[in-house]
């Protein structure tokens, strides 16, 4: 051995010695064995099989992620980019266009950016007793909401292998895309001025999902369906279904970056609030116009769907999120000779009792809103779906299982494709009553919590409170007549931010006080 090797020796290639030699084929080994162990699981249990051999490494790395000495790598400024780039994408970009790799699962934008998040954050976590104790701090804040969502996600895990593991990557999709995106929206919110800047990036989606449906309705397919370059994929089903396109008589149905159009239709609701929102804030004319014509925008992009959840969703949103600015500045400027205030809340009454009257008595927004000759079927499914779901709710009232639905009520349309259309039947087959109750408990004590803060807010984050509220609303109103996921990964960032905005103002009092 000479001199440097003595001296150095860990920066001292050794590529001839035993030692690694036998590394070399180790290593070798081992991956020629996990390649076996993969192709078999594969073989057996389908292309998803790889999934059972990925659960104990996934546990030993997290294990070792959690003994890792505390650090504190101050990563949280890249945790913060990554989750406003996957909200971003989640918002902007069609979630069934990704990468073309031969060989691999779906990999989309949203994936590759949640994996970013996700990798960040757990490393984060494991290094990081400061970054632990804020987490802690921010989810605890609320006894209630915190206890709902813990409930929720231990229904969904025993719900899943009481289905047999049939539902794996549904459950993985869900823990990060719903659970995941709640914890993390109520820590990035927590930070001054986040509320914000997730404002603005939500008032951009709805601009541009917006502005693509009007040349959409016009050609009858999205402007990109017929300019897919090579190196993304789409299922082939989805393709056809975005060259031909979907109509309801006539009238084509617009669907934006969504495959479905309710699912837009339940998007748009969902975002409206926070477009009423940005009216309020306008300080001068240019600013109070542009907001205008985006909630126009947004409206008309509603009804190019075709669908009745739009005009649902809007008559609920808009009414809502203006009584709740209403009395907000009642009580902020009741001690000063503020009329604005005290006549809108006047004139609430009378104007809903007008839009009633109007929704009953005019055709056109009667069958907007409640339906006509050709929501019939639509109907008379729901009504089917239901018949065969009560018995067996009754049945089984604490669930069948995660995966069971198309199973408990096969019931198909008159193309013989199975299809369900309404979430709250999801809900009571798979995770009974108990996970109902819990589910739509969590996001009731979040609206409840949302429309407080907003009530009590000081600040324009504390006032983003209200818009994601309402629009949790919308959400709950849109899954009446909506069984596909969408919007629920919004819904509990939304939850997420209401948990976060409630705790800031929790905290401020406390040091105030």
């Amino acid at each position: 051995m000479n001199q440097r090797e003595r001296i150095l020796p860990p920066y001292t290639r050794r590529v001839n010695d035993t030692q690694h030699r036998i590394v070399q084929l180790l290593g070798f080994a081992s991956l020629v064995m996990l390649a076996m162990v993969l192709g078999f699981f594969i073989g057996i249990f389908g292309m998803y099989g790889w999934f059972i051999p990925t659960i104990p490494v996934a546990l030993l790395g997290l294990i070792a992620l959690w003994i890792a000495p505390d650090l504190d790598t101050r990563l949280d400024v890249p945790m913060r980019r990554f989750y406003f780039l996957y909200v971003a994408l989640l918002m902007m970009w069609p979630s069934y266009l990704a990468f073309n790799v031969p060989g691999l699962p779906w990999i989309s934008f949203q994936r590759v950016a949640m994996f970013l998040l996700v990798a960040t954050t757990l490393y984060s976590l494991a290094t990081s007793s400061r970054l632990r104790g804020e987490f802690e701090d921010i989810l605890t804040s609320h006894t209630l909401l915190i206890r709902l969502f813990i409930a929720w996600a231990l229904i969904e895990t025993v719900m899943m292998m009481v289905g047999g593991f049939e539902s794996t990557s549904r459950w993985v999709s869900h823990m990060m895309i719903w659970n995941f995106m709640f914890v993390m929206s109520a820590w990035v919110m927590s930070h001054e001025g986040m509320a914000q800047r997730l404002t603005k990036i939500v008032l951009i989606a709805m601009a541009i999902t917006s502005a693509v449906v009007i040349p959409e309705y016009m050609d009858s397919k999205p402007i990109w369906a017929d300019h897919i370059p090579s190196f993304l994929s789409i299922d082939p089903a989805i393709l056809e279904s975005l060259q031909f396109g979907i109509s309801r008589g006539a009238d084509y149905r617009s669907r934006s970056i969504f495959v479905n159009s309710i699912v837009y239709a339940e998007f748009v609701g969902m975002i409206l609030p926070f477009v009423l929102l940005s009216i309020s804030w306008s300080k001068s004319g240019w600013q109070r116009t542009l907001a205008v014509l985006l909630l126009a925008l947004a409206i008309t992009a509603g009804t190019l769907t075709q669908a009745r959840t739009a005009m649902i969703v809007t008559l609920a949103t808009i009414p809502t999120f203006a009584g709740l600015w209403a009395w907000r500045r009642y009580q902020a400027t009741k001690a000063q000779r503020d009329i604005v205030a005290p006549a809108m809340l006047s004139l609430y009454p009378a104007a809903a009792l007008t839009l009633a009257v109007a929704v009953l008595t005019i055709p056109r927004l009667r069958t907007m809103v409640f339906g006509g000759g050709q929501h019939q079927a639509s109907n008379n499914a729901r009504e089917a779906q239901w018949d065969m779901a009560i018995p067996q709710i009754l049945k089984n009232p604490i669930g069948h299982g995660m995966g069971s639905i198309d199973r408990v009520v096969p019931y198909t349309n008159g193309a013989g494709k199975f299809t369900i259309d309404s979430y709250p039947i999801n809900l009571l087959i798979e995770f009974g009553i108990p996970g109902f109750l819990v589910f739509v408990g969590f996001f009731i004590t979040a609206i409840y919590l949302g429309i407080r803060v907003y009530l009590n807010a000081e600040s324009r984050d504390e006032q983003v409170a209200g818009a994601a509220a309402v629009g949790i609303i919308a959400f709950l109103l849109a899954r009446l007549v909506l069984s596909t996921e969408g919007g629920q990964g919004l819904a509990f960032g939304y939850s997420g931010v209401i948990l976060a905005l409630y705790w800031r103002q929790k905290h401020a009092r406390r040091i105030s006080g």
